[in-house]
């Protein structure tokens, strides 16, 4: 029995480890991440709070007997009154941190999301130089292989073969390095979308720097930007604070009174006796200090996360424009050398392959700088998504895609 378990538990996890997620689900799954769940907990929270002041703030019984004589008790119930216009602030006051809660959730959402984005944008740089690593080492076992053959012939030179196969062995040590970074960083984007051990498929099927170019004026900086939306949200939390404090004086009291012993004289033994509390002196004026103080503090930050908002934008912008141009540029360098030279070369070797395994190896390592120019592209245009508040706009879309399709 134990037995057969080991061997079904192994099974599952061979199932498991072997599956296949794609950069959507990916993307999707950053709605369930523990970073959201905590806020949405913490929402759910306050809006099961009851946050309303009650209209009577403190219930009072008082009796005396200033004659000291028997049968001569008074009784009086008093009411102290809350000020309603305290209850009015409270409750506006607790409406806007409802509000600034789902803000916090938006912002937590776009948090992870651009988060899984800039690492699949990493992971998507690994995976090409991997493919470039592992052809660099299939290009060097073939030169070793070509030497190999030409041993003992005329003109061989056992320096080339030694330095071929150092060459096989240096590559060895890049590919390894290439599949370690690869691995740990797939084992971590599909831990964190619950898919364990998985690996992620179409990590080559993703928007190139041309196709980037063609979309990148439309992209327009929002008019309610996710961080300023949330920064207003605590300013207006900060001033409805204010509000509350400078309200917290007691208005005015109500009594009702009973003195039995006025029956026996002829006189009404009940009465009502009212009061109005003027606030002449303010017990609480620190703390209205301190909530100005708080609500100077948060509409400067507001203030200064609008301007740097818009110049952040144009900025970040230029520098994925600067980008795009060096990759271009270095593009067509590498096709003008390649035209150039393949069309005469194995002519002029007597067809010879050494010159041409020689010269696609070296080819490789411009590719390796446009793959590292195009991983940072991908980041930057991620970037400036997120800047713009893209991202998360509904409905979400796949902004790695070549086509931006729709996740939903």
């Amino acid at each position: 029995m134990t037995r057969h378990l080991l061997i079904f538990l192994t099974l599952i996890t061979v199932a498991v480890s072997g599956q296949s997620i794609t950069v959507e689900h990916v993307l999707r799954q950053a709605v369930n991440a523990p970073e959201v769940s905590a806020v949405e907990k913490q929402l759910r929270g306050l809006e099961e709070l009851d946050y309303s002041l009650p209209v009577v703030n403190n219930l009072e019984f008082r009796t005396r007997n200033t004659e000291l004589l028997y049968n001569r008790q008074q009784y009086a119930l008093r009411l102290d009154i809350e000020n309603p216009f305290r209850v009015i602030q409270n409750r506006k006051y607790f409406e806007v941190r409802q509000q600034l809660g789902v803000l916090r959730r938006q912002r937590a959402l776009k948090e992870v999301i651009t988060n899984r984005y800039l690492m699949l944008s990493e992971l998507i740089g690994a995976h090409g130089l991997l493919v470039i690593r592992r052809s660099q080492d299939s290009l060097k076992k073939k030169l070793a292989e070509v030497y190999s053959e030409k041993s003992g012939s005329s003109g061989f030179d056992a320096v080339d073969l030694i330095r071929a196969r150092l060459d096989v062995v240096s590559g060895q040590a890049d590919l390894k390095e290439a599949e370690y970074e690869f691995t740990v960083l797939e084992r971590k984007i599909a831990y964190d979308a619950g898919a364990s051990g998985a690996s992620i498929a179409d990590l080559s099927g993703h928007i190139s720097p041309e196709q980037i170019i063609m979309v990148i004026d439309s992209v327009r900086l929002g008019s309610d930007l996710t961080e300023i939306s949330e920064k207003a949200a605590e300013s207006e939390l900060a001033a409805r604070k204010v509000k509350v404090e400078e309200s917290s004086f007691n208005l005015g009291w109500i009594q009702g009174m009973y003195a039995p012993y006025q029956l026996a004289e002829g006189d009404k033994p009940a009465g009502v006796a009212l009061g109005v509390s003027i606030p002449v002196f303010k017990k609480n004026k620190d703390d209205q200090a301190r909530s100005k103080v708080q609500l100077m503090e948060e509409q400067t930050e507001l203030d200064l996360m609008k301007i740097q908002a818009t110049s952040g934008f144009d900025e970040r912008r230029e520098s994925l424009r600067l980008m795009l141009t060096y990759y271009l540029e270095i593009s067509k360098q590498v096709r003008t050398v390649r035209d150039d030279q393949f069309l005469n070369l194995s002519a002029v070797s007597n067809y010879d392959p050494v010159p041409l395994i020689k010269l696609e190896i070296e080819l490789l390592k411009f590719r390796v700088l446009l793959n590292k120019i195009e991983t940072s592209i991908l980041t930057e245009w991620i970037l400036m998504l997120d800047q713009a508040d893209v991202l998360i706009k509904s409905p979400l879309r796949n902004y790695l895609s070549p086509k931006i399709s729709k996740l939903d």
